[in-house]
């Protein structure tokens, strides 16, 4: 199928096994988000690469997920984007991923969503979870741990402007 753009409701892609989505409380006054959107991950995978990609929603009262912007990385290129550094495997590994820039105002009763998984055909192609050339060898499945609290602290950075 052709990659959906614009608009569309994201229940379905939450409800996968392989999606692991934070929502936030219904949000009691309207919030102002403008800038740059990042997301301080921390994790632990099994394979010497994979995509993480993100996804920064807002969920209506009516219940609808609309994604409002998304980032992506190839974990292989987390410290460098011209030069590969594989993943220790099981190590915990801090990344940084960009979701791009926002002018958006949350309503009051809305919720903040975040969708995390590693995956996102037919945008990316699907990775092999090692480092080879491209469709050299067979695929391979990668266990990515998100880790967050204590020493880990993964956090969704949103620039909030107050007083508009």
């Amino acid at each position: 199928g052709l990659e959906q753009r614009g608009p569309v409701d994201q229940r379905p892609n939450l409800k996968r096994s392989d999606v692991l989505s934070y929502r936030s409380n219904p949000l009691p006054r309207s919030l102002t988000v403008i800038g740059d959107i990042e997301l301080s991950l921390h994790i632990a995978c099994d394979r010497e690469d994979t995509d993480i990609v993100a996804r920064l929603c807002v969920e209506e009262p009516g219940g609808a997920v609309i994604s409002l912007s998304l980032g992506s990385l190839r974990c292989r290129y987390r410290d460098d984007p011209t030069s590969a550094t594989p993943l220790e495997a099981a190590t915990p590994t801090a990344l940084r991923l960009r979701l791009g820039q926002i002018a958006y105002t949350f309503a009051p009763g809305s919720r903040i969503v975040l969708s995390v998984t590693g995956s996102d055909f037919p945008r990316i192609l699907p990775h092999p979870n090692r480092i080879a050339p491209l469709f050299e060898g067979d695929p391979l499945i990668a266990r990515t741990k998100i880790l967050h609290g204590g020493q880990y602290p993964s956090r969704l950075h949103l620039p909030v402007v107050e007083g508009l």
